[in-house]
């Protein structure tokens, strides 16, 4: 309460008089946060504070013990394949080169598309001769198979529809944090890969998280530091509010429309006021422990800005199912 009292600049007596009033167990977000607005004359046009930040935590694995993060920051996840990172170094030993830019998985010394096949303006063919290895597809009935369209949709949707973003946790303890997907063991990016590779060689799809995790000294992290909340992607921003009849009151209490949400020339200024609003107030009200965030992969996360929350060796416990 404190945290909303003094971002909006409105008396804490206030704020509390208010947050006592709310009808939580009848009430939806939107309502809730457009009696707040009222009672407490919050403008959600107004930038409030020039740069406001957000606590953030993050899990990693590596060998070093951080050297390379505290000498290069939080690297995004096209940063750590393309450059010379402890993660491109372990797949091209494995044979495995991923090229961003190019959408391409390269894979003992072979091209191989990366793709959406609902979103390919051209044929698969065409994918694979751009890749000169069309004879690879013509030969493999597994590349024509549904269930490798869908693991190298999946693979595609977290290089390029989530645009590498780092992904992040705005709330949640060392047990929320390892109990989500492989990140105590290993990157999640390897679980894409390695289910890729299973449709082409017949491997265990786990088996780049577990040749990860059995490296000599390999320690999981779990980082935290701030990062301004203007860069958060816009998903992030509207976390609660996925569709506009969500938070259409008070949207139009401040001038806007469908058509300006369907065009998307709502100011972003409006958002970070509405992400802070709703974050404060679930603080609040009902203290949720867990929710995520992705951070716009041209972030800056220098070293320096990050501490450490928890650290553990990887085989000092089972992996997390």
């Amino acid at each position: 309460m404190v945290k909303l009292s003094e971002y909006f600049g409105e008396p804490l007596d206030k704020v509390v008089n208010t947050l006592v009033s709310v009808d939580y167990d009848n009430q939806s977000y939107q309502e809730i946060l457009l009696d707040m607005v009222k009672s407490l004359n919050i403008d959600l046009n107004k930038m409030y504070h020039e740069e406001p930040t957000q606590l953030c935590r993050h899990a990693t694995t590596v060998t070093d013990n951080l050297a390379s993060i505290k000498r290069d920051g939080l690297l995004n996840l096209r940063q750590m394949l393309e450059q010379k990172t402890e993660l491109s170094d372990f797949l091209a030993y494995h044979n495995i080169v991923i090229n961003v830019r190019d959408k391409k998985l390269i894979y003992k010394g072979r091209g191989l598309p990366i793709y959406n096949l609902d979103e390919l303006e051209h044929s698969i063919e065409q994918e694979y001769m751009r890749c000169n290895s069309i004879d690879l597809y013509e030969k493999s009935s597994n590349l024509k198979s549904h269930s490798y369209h869908n693991e190298i949709r999946l693979l595609h949707t977290k290089l390029y529809y989530d645009d590498c973003e780092t992904e992040a946790f705005l709330r949640g303890d060392k047990d929320d944090i390892y109990g989500y997907s492989t990140v105590r063991m290993s990157p999640e990016i390897l679980l894409n890969i390695g289910k890729v590779i299973n449709r082409i060689d017949r491997v265990p799809m786990t088996y780049l998280q577990d040749a990860w995790a059995d490296r000599e000294g390999c320690k999981s992290y779990i980082l935290e530091f701030n990062v301004p909340i203007k860069q958060f992607s816009k998903s992030t921003l509207k976390a609660g509010f996925d569709e506009f009849y969500e938070f259409d009151g008070l949207a139009e209490k401040f001038g806007y429309s469908y058509e300006d949400y369907e065009s998307d020339t709502i100011p972003t200024q409006f958002y970070i006021n509405l992400y802070v609003l709703r974050q404060l107030a679930i603080k609040a009200l009902d203290g949720t422990s867990k929710e995520f965030c992705q951070i716009k992969s041209n972030t800056v996360i220098p070293g320096s800005d990050i501490r450490v929350y928890y650290s553990e060796n990887v085989k000092e416990k089972p992996p997390m199912i």
